[in-house]
């Protein structure tokens, strides 16, 4: 099916732009659902607990729409190599899930993310990454798990924690670690174990995992991932306007792909 959703006209730009949509009817159906989720609402997150037993449960939704025009340059190329000239397109993305705490001491994380985009000149296997030896789609990835873990809490106390599973990781400000949440698949999804001592303002943070390929069509529970690596990560408040983050990561690829400056081998890097 074609059809054009928007033709606004940029002051910039002599002619109109449009958008023409080629989709599957999981495609529509999905484009049709995460508009009426925009239209009624912002993102929202909604409680549901039974203080007398330390039970919540969250659920949330986030429906994100970006248009996206890109003159003479796309996510592969700059100039005119293909597709020439301009393209424009829709991204779509939407968030579901819960998390459940059963109790005080225990945590589960449900949740799936879709991500799909419509009208990009570029086609997929443009994306290709030969030191993956699979695609890596900045803009689609179907019915994926997100935020999907489990979390106890309160191990031996009160001030130490263990998270595992599926999870985004943020450590100062996003700069060091982040989710990459402008990309349209969220970039830097990561399968991690995460073991935190927290005390009042201050934690500290060992981290091991890798971070999910986003390769559109097929489930990234049944390939490789990308880079592993591991962290150790420290947040100390000497005043609220002082604060020091000391940190050390490790990251590396082990697989037959991969091909560095001075050709194929293992990748190895410290910060």
């Amino acid at each position: 099916m074609t059809s054009t959703l928007f033709s606004p006209t940029f002051a910039q730009t002599p002619a109109a732009l449009k958008i023409s949509i080629r989709t599957s009817a999981v495609g529509r159906l999905l484009l049709g659902l995460g508009l009426l989720l925009w239209i009624l609402g912002p993102p929202a997150v909604v409680t549901a607990a039974n203080p007398s037993l330390g039970k919540t449960t969250n659920f949330y939704g986030d429906v994100r729409y970006r248009l996206e025009y890109q003159d003479n340059f796309n996510a592969r190329y700059y100039g005119s190599d293909p597709p020439s000239g301009s393209d424009s397109f829709l991204l779509q993305r939407i968030r579901l899930g819960l998390r459940h705490s059963f109790s005080e001491k225990l945590e589960l994380g449900l949740g799936i993310q879709d991500a799909r985009a419509f009208g990009v000149d570029l086609e997929d296997d443009k994306f290709y990454s030969k030191n993956l030896g699979l695609t890596n789609h900045p803009y689609k990835d179907y019915a994926e798990p997100y935020e999907t873990y489990v979390k106890i809490k309160n191990i031996g106390g009160q001030n130490l924690s263990l998270k595992a599973g599926r999870q985004s990781i943020r450590y100062g400000d996003n700069r060091i670690f982040g989710p990459g949440d402008w990309g349209n698949t969220g970039r830097y999804h990561w399968d991690a174990v995460r073991l935190a001592y927290r005390r009042q303002a201050h934690f500290l943070e060992a981290l091991w995992g890798a971070h999910i390929i986003h390769e559109p069509r097929t489930l990234s529970l049944r390939h490789r991932h990308n880079l592993y690596g591991g962290a150790l990560y420290g947040h100390y408040e000497i005043r609220p306007e002082l604060i020091v983050e000391p940190f050390f990561i490790r990251k590396y690829d082990r697989h037959d792909h991969y091909q560095g400056e001075s050709g194929g081998g293992d990748r190895d890097s410290w910060f």
